[in-house]
């Protein structure tokens, strides 16, 4: 879950995205065109996974050619998580430092499956789990009423292979769904939930 705090001043009693009659859990869950104008902001990032998998088309693109330095600003919005019991849950090894700032829930190093709401949960499962099988970033809908407030956003997936651990892994980055969102920068970044320093924790 992730979407961007009301401006300071704002009313929080008229914020547009307080859900009214909606039911709390997955409103709506559906591929994302290719083509969304939000998705310009993770284009170079796409751009690398592609080139790197044309250079080396038998495998993922590693991990480690994705560093934090060269995200930019989308590094609040990513988090990374490895597939558990054959890609049937993931846990997270980070949580995205904006989904934790917005959501009051930091899930690092908690499962997908420990997540509120069943067809949310099972829904992001999906999509992780199909970006391993076709070895493809994937690009989902996802709206969702949390707790009362409703966030629309698009989730890209990204499969990467960790090579220090032997893992494949899933970067995912939480963007707008709407065009006209602004742009909120997380102040707040999670540490490695292992005992060794994670790729993208603070130096």
């Amino acid at each position: 879950m992730s979407d961007d705090s009301p401006p300071p001043e704002q009313d929080d009693s008229i914020d547009p995205r307080r859900a009214h009659s909606e039911p709390e859990g997955l409103l709506l869950a559906e591929p994302c065109p290719a083509d969304h104008p939000n998705l310009e902001s993770v284009r170079f990032l796409l751009d690398r996974w592609q080139a790197a998998r044309a250079d080396n088309p038998d495998r993922l693109p590693p991990r480690e050619a994705f560093s934090p330095e060269t995200l930019g600003r989308l590094l609040g919005r990513i988090s990374l998580l490895e597939p558990i019991d054959g890609g049937r849950d993931f846990r997270f090894r980070i949580h995205a430092g904006i989904a934790a700032d917005v959501g009051g829930l930091d899930l690092g190093g908690k499962r997908v499956g420990e997540m509120p709401y069943p067809d949310y949960r099972e829904a992001i499962v999906r999509l992780f789990a199909a970006a391993l099988e076709v070895e493809a970033p994937q690009l989902e809908r996802m709206r969702i009423n949390w707790f009362g407030t409703i966030y629309d956003y698009i989730d890209v997936a990204v499969p990467l292979y960790d090579e220090t651990r032997g893992t494949p892994v899933i970067l995912s980055i939480l963007l707008h769904f709407d065009v006209d969102r602004p742009t909120y920068v997380s102040r707040y970044r999670s540490a490695s939930v292992d005992g060794e320093p994670d790729f993208f924790e603070d130096e």
